[in-house]
C-alpha cells in the first residue's frame, strides 16, 4: 500500500490540488492561462501559502485543511472547463516522462525508499523537517535534547527555506504516510512541473506543441539536473520548478491583452522562488525581472513606459512582497548561513562538499558518460573523449541559439534561457566549488534547450540538408544524455528499506526513554528513531559527541566501544548498537533487552559496576590479545579499589 501511495498517490494527489489551485489563482484574477501552465502555477500557490499557514502557527491540520478547502474551491469556480483543464496536452507528456525517469529508483527497486544514501544525506534533514512542520508547525520551543531536535533547532532557528518541505509535509499529511515514503516521487514531481512550464514556452515560440514537449523533456534529464534529484536536493529542485513556472508566466505577460491578472500571477512565482530558495533566490529573482524587462521592451518598445505596464509591475511587485513576507523575515537571517558558500577562502573540506575537484563549466551540458558527476571521467579515453566532444557541441549550438531568436522574433525564449545562465555568470566568479556545482545544476536544463534552438537554426539555416542533419544530431545528443543518466541511476545509492525499518522498531520499543547512546554511524538514525531520546555520538550536530581514548577525527566513522572512554559509554542508561560478531559488548552492568535483525538496544541495571576496562579492540584490527603484564595491572588495581 505504501509503495501505491508513493509512486500512483503522491503524483496523482499533487496533480490534482496543484491544478485546483492554479484554476484558483486564475480565476479570481479573471486570468486566460495555458492548461498547461494551471499545475506549475498552483504549486507555486501551494509552497507561498503552505508556509504561511506553518509560520502563522495553523499547525499540519491547519495546512491540510486550507490545501484541501483550496483545491475545492479551485475544482468549484472551474467546474464547467474541468476535463479541459485536467488534461494539460502535450506538456503533460513531457511532465509524465520525466516523472518516471526522476522517480527510477523507487520504480525499480519495488517499495518505497529514496536515491544518495551514504553520498549526500542531506535528506535525512529533509525528513525531519517535512515531518516537524507536520506535527509542529515551525515552533522549537518544545525541542528536546537529543540529535534530532538539536539538527531541527540548527536549521529552523537560521531561517532555512522550507517552502517546498511545507508542501511536502501537506501532503504527507493527507496521505497518512511519512516523508520517507513519498520523498524521491515528490523530488520526481517537481522535477515534471518544471519540464511542464519549459514545453510551454518551448511549444509557443519556436517548436511545435510536441516537439517542445520532447524538447522539454530531454533539458529537464541533463545529467547534472538528475543527479540533483537523484541526491534529494529539495531545494534546488524546487527552485527550478519555481523559476521555470516564473520563465513561463513571464512569457504569458508579454504577450497578454490584459497585463494586469498576468502581473499578479507572475508575482506569486517570484514569491514562490523566495519561500523555496530563500536569500539564494534573489539573484534569479533579479536576472529573471532584468530578462523580463529586457524583452517587455523588444516587444513592444516605448509602449513599455505606458500606465498599463507601470500598473503591471507595481501589481507584480506588491503580490510578490505579500506573499513572500514569511520568506522575506527569514531572508536576511538564513544570508549570514548562506555567505559561507560564497567565501572563496573556506576550507577546502567545505569548499568542495560532496565533490572530488570543482565542476568544470562545460558539465552543465548534460552528458557526463560515467556514473559519479563528482569526480572526473574514470580512465577510458573513449568515455572521456565523447563526453567532451558531446559536451562541445552542446555549448557551440547553445551559442547558435542566438541566431534562430533573433530569425523568428522571438525573444520570449530569453526568459528561460538567460535567468539561470546569468546567474551563474555573476556569482560563481565568487562561491566556492561547492555552490558552483548548483549553479551548473540549475543552469544545465536552460543550456540544453538553447542547444535545441541551435538545432532549428541549423535545420533553418543549412538547407536543404539542415534538417536531417539537425535530426540526427539531437538524436545523438539526446541518446548521449540518456546514457549518462543510465549510468547515473546504476551508480545511484539506494536507501536501505529493511534496516530503517529495523531501526524505526528499535525506536519504537525504546519510545520515549533516554538518553540513548546510538553507537553507529548512521545519519538518518535520527529520523527513524522517532521519539526515542536519541544522541547519535559522531554526528557533528548532537548533545553529547563521542569522546575516544585516543582523540581523532569524529564524523562519517563509527568506533567500537572498546576505543571509547568508559565513563562515556556509562554515562547512558541504553545503548543501541549494530549487530556484530566483532563488536564488544557494553559494559558488564547492561543487559540486552532488544534485539532484531541489524539492531540491538542494551539497558544499564543496578549492580556490580564496571571500575575500569582492558580494551581490546583497535583501530586497526577487531581483536587483540592482552598480555599478561597488562591483566596482571589490572587486577591489582582492582584489589586496591
Amino acid at each position: 500500500m505504501q509503495q501505491f501511495i508513493a509512486l500512483v498517490g503522491l503524483p496523482a494527489v499533487l496533480w490534482l490540488t496543484t491544478t485546483c489551485l492554479g484554476l484558483l489563482a486564475a480565476r479570481l484574477v479573471r486570468a486566460e492561462l495555458h492548461r498547461g501552465l494551471l499545475a506549475p502555477l498552483g504549486f507555486c500557490v501551494a509552497t507561498s501559502l503552505l508556509l504561511t499557514a506553518y509560520q502563522l502557527g495553523l499547525g499540519g491540520t491547519g495546512a491540510v485543511v486550507l490545501l484541501v478547502v483550496g483545491t475545492v474551491a479551485g475544482l468549484a469556480l472551474a467546474r464547467h472547463e474541468l476535463p479541459r483543464s485536467l488534461n494539460p496536452g502535450w506538456p503533460g507528456a513531457a511532465g509524465l516522462a520525466v516523472y518516471l525517469l526522476y522517480a527510477a529508483p523507487v520504480l525499480l527497486t519495488g517499495d518505497w525508499t529514496w536515491s544518495g544514501y551514504n553520498f549526500l544525506n542531506d535528506t535525512s534533514v529533509q525528513f525531519l523537517l517535512i515531518d516537524h512542520l507536520q506535527h509542529a508547525g515551525t515552533a522549537v520551543d518544545g525541542l528536546r535534547t537529543t540529535t534530532g531536535d538539536q539538527v531541527l533547532r540548527s536549521y529552523l532557528d537560521t531561517g532555512y527555506p522550507i517552502g517546498t518541505h511545507a508542501y511536502a509535509s501537506s501532503l504527507t499529511g493527507l496521505l497518512g504516510v511519512g516523508p520517507e515514503v513519498v520523498y524521491q516521487p515528490f523530488l520526481a514531481a517537481m522535477a515534471a512541473l518544471a519540464a511542464m512550464s519549459l514545453a510551454v514556452v518551448a511549444g509557443a515560440t519556436l517548436f511545435r506543441p510536441a516537439a517542445g514537449a520532447v524538447v522539454a523533456a530531454i533539458a529537464m534529464a541533463s545529467n547534472l539536473m538528475y543527479n540533483t534529484g537523484l541526491q534529494g536536493s529539495i531545494k534546488e529542485l524546487g527552485l527550478v520548478a519555481t523559476l521555470m513556472a516564473a520563465a513561463a508566466l513571464g512569457r504569458e505577460l508579454v504577450r497578454a491583452e490584459r497585463t494586469l491578472p498576468a502581473a499578479i500571477l507572475l508575482g506569486i512565482a517570484i514569491a514562490s522562488i523566495l519561500s523555496v530558495y530563500s536569500a539564494a533566490g534573489l539573484p534569479y529573482v533579479a536576472m529573471l525581472l532584468v530578462t523580463l524587462a529586457a524583452v517587455v521592451l523588444l516587444v513592444h518598445g516605448r509602449a513599455v513606459l505606458s500606465r498599463r505596464w507601470v500598473v503591471a509591475g507595481a501589481a507584480a511587485g506588491a503580490t510578490a512582497a505579500l506573499l513572500a513576507a514569511p520568506a522575506v523575515a527569514s531572508i536576511a537571517q538564513f544570508y549570514k548561513v548562506a555567505s559561507a558558500v560564497v567565501d572563496s577562502a573556506a576550507p577546502a573540506g567545505s569548499a568542495l562538499g560532496q565533490l572530488a575537484r570543482p565542476l568544470p563549466v562545460l558539465q552543465a551540458g548534460g552528458i557526463w558518460l560515467d556514473g559519479a558527476y563528482a569526480t572526473p571521467i574514470s580512465p577510458d579515453v573513449r568515455a572521456e573523449t565523447w563526453t567532451n566532444l558531446g559536451l562541445w557541441v552542446v555549448a557551440a549550438l547553445a551559442l547558435l541559439s542566438v541566431v534562430e531568436i533573433v530569425r523568428r522574433r522571438c525573444p520570449e525564449a530569453l526568459l528561460v534561457l538567460l535567468p539561470a545562465m546569468l546567474t551563474a555568470a555573476f556569482v560563481a566568479p565568487g562561491v566556492v566549488p561547492y555552490a558552483d556545482a548548483k549553479l551548473l545544476a540549475i543552469m544545465s536544463p536552460s543550456v540544453i534547450l538553447a542547444a535545441a534552438i541551435g538545432l532549428k537554426a541549423i535545420a533553418g539555416v543549412v538547407r536543404p540538408v539542415g534538417a536531417v542533419l539537425a535530426v540526427a544530431l539531437g538524436a545523438v545528443l539526446a541518446g548521449s544524455i540518456m546514457l549518462s543518466n543510465a549510468f547515473a541511476l546504476h551508480d545511484s545509492r539506494i536507501g536501505p528499506h529493511d534496516r530503517m525499518l529495523a531501526l524505526r522498531a528499535v525506536g519504537d520499543d525504546l519510545a520515549g526513554r533516554g538518553p540513548v547512546l546510538f553507537n553507529e554511524f548512521e545519519e538518518f538514525a535520527k529520523y527513524f528513531a522517532g521519539t526515542t531520546k536519541l544522541n547519535a555520538a559522531t554526528e557533528s550536530i548532537t548533545p553529547r559527541q563521542v569522546q575516544l581514548r585516543k582523540p581523532g577525527n569524529l564524523f562519517g566513522r563509527q568506533f567500537d566501544l572498546d576505543l571509547q572512554q568508559l565513563a562515556y559509554v556509562e554515562s547512558f542508561p541504553y545503548i543501541v548498537m549494530r549487530r556484530s560478531p566483532s563488536a564488544s559488548r557494553p559494559p558488564a552492568w547492561y543487559r540486552q533487552i532488544y534485539s532484531n535483525r541489524f539492531y540491538e538496544a542494551w539497558q544499564r541495571d543496578p549492580g556490580p559496576r564496571t571500575l575500569e576496562h582492558l580494551p581490546l579492540q583497535g583501530r586497526d584490527k577487531a581483536t587483540a590479545v592482552p598480555s599478561c603484564r597488562d591483566v596482571g595491572a589490572l587486577a591489582r588495581r582492582g584489589r586496591r579499589s
